[in-house]
């Protein structure tokens, strides 16, 4: 009989051996048309996405009136994930190697969600902003030929501004020398600051700067930066920007759809110069603003993406559905 030892999911205690069983479980019943996860022990963002979403479908049959994220031994949703299910047995996988001189860091999937964000439209931006921003894990200039204004920037676009921001410790935490696995020295931090300041970017010269950059960044300390810029910057900025806060003062309150939608968007910019978006926002006219959307020079995929949000938003109040509801085809 299929058990679990502790809870899995949002606030729970996420025992690899559990986690395993809960990815599995998940995937034997896995909820229309997500990817099957990754089963691999760990309760990252989309395991946690995945398990809201399975809820959010079935909450009159788990008696609950929104979802929790969370699979508790013996839990209405453990049963009904575990009733029926037929999961292969295999080996646990063995942990992966500590590198050496590190000590525990939490991951994005730590960083509790902004007071005023619903929890599974939280979760779900951080793995949307995962995918659809595109991290680097070493340093590289966005400074075309014909600028001499630098632009070195590493991670999901954070950027180092002036040099001398290479050393600050918000930033070497996420570094590492890959030969040695130790944390980088201020030296080597702006020894690979002046390294990409030196080569121009060219729009297909990516790589060239992991050959001249030698440090390496952490993945999940880049993951966990992006949340935290995201909840403490971006949607404090987005509330209160003179030029259009008033729009996105009622954010609490829109649908998860259109959450996600304004806090993406405003993590590349804040929309100071998209009055008419801000005013189809400002009245929950969903459709009307999928129509003002889109960013010149963002990729096809995220403008597509954010227009498919704001799309579902119009849906969700037209038929008056569940303001939890999120597409899963565009994770």
């Amino acid at each position: 009989m299929v058990q679990i030892s502790g809870s899995v999911g949002v606030g729970g205690q996420n025992r690899r051996e559990d986690v395993l069983v809960v990815q599995a479980l998940i995937n034997a019943k896995l909820p229309f048309p997500l990817k099957p996860l990754d089963v691999d022990g760990v309760c990252g963002d989309l395991t946690k996405f995945a398990i809201t979403e399975y809820q959010r479908r079935n909450l009159s049959s788990l008696g609950m009136t929104r979802p929790d994220g969370r699979v508790d031994p013996g839990g209405a949703t453990f049963q009904s994930l575990s009733n029926g299910a037929s999961i292969a047995p295999s080996p646990i996988p063995p942990p992966a190697p500590v590198p050496p001189n590190t000590t525990p860091h939490v991951t994005a999937s730590d960083v509790s969600r902004p007071p005023k964000m619903r929890e599974v439209a939280w979760r779900y931006l951080l793995a949307f902003t995962r995918k659809h921003e595109g991290a680097v894990f070493h340093m590289y200039n966005n400074r075309v030929a014909t600028s001499s204004k630098q632009d070195v920037t590493c991670g999901v676009g954070f950027l180092i501004d002036p040099r001398s921001a290479a050393t600050q410790a918000w930033l070497k935490v996420m570094f590492q020398d890959p030969s040695t696995k130790q944390a980088p020295t201020d030296a080597q931090m702006l020894a690979d600051w002046d390294a990409a300041a030196a080569l121009s970017r060219t729009g297909n010269n990516l790589g060239e700067y992991a050959k001249v950059c030698r440090l390496r960044m952490i993945p999940e300390r880049v993951y966990e930066q992006m949340a935290l810029i995201l909840r403490d910057q971006k949607l404090p900025a987005l509330l209160t920007h003179p030029a259009c806060g008033a729009s996105y003062s009622d954010f609490e309150n829109f649908p998860a759809a259109a959450q996600v939608f304004s806090l993406s968007f405003a993590y590349g910019r804040i929309p100071i110069d998209f009055p008419k978006m801000n005013a189809a926002v400002k009245a929950g006219r969903w459709a009307e603003a999928a129509d003002q959307c889109h960013v010149t020079g963002m990729s096809p995929a995220k403008n597509k993406a954010h227009r498919e949000l704001l799309l579902l938003a119009q849906n969700v109040v037209d038929r008056r559905g569940n303001f939890d509801e999120l597409p899963a085809n565009i994770l």
